[in-house]
């Protein structure tokens, strides 16, 4: 679906590439696709008697499976683009893929976040788009997404052959000096009674 001044109209399965932010099957942009709050409720809930096998592979092939196939997808479409709302996806990944157990996953987020954080930011931390509100959307959410990774250890045996990544044994793949530079800019802009410096649209 495409959006106006004060209308979303809604096409259904549109075809292939999907060459812009606004596609999405549950919500309304491919960033928040996977369903982070089920997801939640699932992992709190994974060791309930309620679940049986069956019942955990049809929510797992059916729901966050697809979600974030449809997410990669519009990705991949978009040759990459990575917009500031991005490490919104890159969080529900890690998250998603530390539940079903599936490290490729939490792999790809980290290799995304790398991405991103060496195309954000300009040599002084600040956020390229200027803004304050965009620099704060960005650093923060990259900021979930290193949390997310917090106690996550790649399990025994596995080999990243795609990106040739070790997480979580010793390795800090996201450990880049620009994105702590980037939460001193958000203090440096901030004035003393608490409004951020209006630039751009700020």
């Amino acid at each position: 679906y495409k959006p106006a001044s004060y209308l979303w109209r809604y096409d259904i399965n549109p075809p292939r590439p999907w060459d812009e932010w606004g596609v999405a099957k549950w919500t309304r942009l491919f960033q928040y696709e996977i369903p982070q709050d089920l997801v939640f409720a699932y992992d709190l809930t994974y060791d309930a008697g309620a679940w049986s096998e069956d019942l955990r592979r049809t929510v797992e092939d059916t729901l966050f499976r697809p979600a974030l196939a449809l997410s990669l997808q519009v990705h991949e479409d978009m040759a990459g683009h990575i917009t500031n709302l991005n490490p919104t996806l890159y969080q529900r990944m890690i998250h998603l893929g530390r539940v079903l157990n599936d490290p490729e996953t939490v792999h790809q987020a980290v290799r995304f976040m790398e991405d991103m954080i060496r195309m954000s930011y300009h040599f002084d931390g600040m956020e390229f788009e200027g803004a304050m509100a965009y620099h704060g959307v960005v650093t923060g959410r990259l900021g979930i997404g290193v949390r997310m990774l917090s106690g996550y250890v790649d399990p025994e045996g596995y080999v990243d052959e795609r990106f040739g990544y070790i997480v979580g044994r010793g390795e800090r793949p996201l450990d880049f000096p620009i994105h702590s530079k980037a939460w001193e800019v958000w203090s440096m802009m901030t004035y003393p009674d608490g409004p951020q410096a209006y630039i751009h649209d700020t």
